[in-house]
């Protein structure tokens, strides 16, 4: 991968908050159209990344409109460490689309190292209550 397209790909995923409640993050990807074609089927893994992080209860991404809903518990978690964890995401997205070695996983095999990877990068992350 060039880093021209991840510089395009991170510009594409960059969100701007559109309610920050405690509790109730949406956001919303301007840019989500400039989401190369071969990202958009990998987009329904996000739900489930996103929920790896302790304390969120529910993501959800739509794609068509570019949105995304994060429900969480605001007494372990709070909107800056949830846009933290997002470009975490970002960067093992990033950094398995250009690992050969991960494309020639299957699907099934795919999931589970990302999710390896995460859960080994969240390990790292400092957790604090708001």
């Amino acid at each position: 991968m060039t880093a021209l397209l991840r510089s395009l790909i991170r510009r594409a995923l960059k969100p701007a908050i559109t309610c920050d409640l405690p509790g109730h993050l949406r956001l919303y990807f301007p840019m989500y159209r400039l989401l190369p074609d071969a990202a958009v089927p990998y987009l329904h893994f996000w739900d489930e990344a996103m929920c790896l992080y302790p304390g969120i209860k529910k993501a959800k991404c739509n794609p068509c409109i570019g949105t995304a809903l994060v429900q969480y518990d605001p007494s372990l978690t709070n909107s800056t460490q949830i846009l933290s964890w997002l470009n975490i995401l970002i960067d093992e997205g990033l950094a398995c689309g250009g690992d050969e070695h991960f494309l020639a996983l299957s699907e099934q095999d795919m999931v589970l190292e990302v999710r390896r990877r995460l859960v080994s990068k969240q390990k790292g992350t400092v957790y604090n209550n708001v």
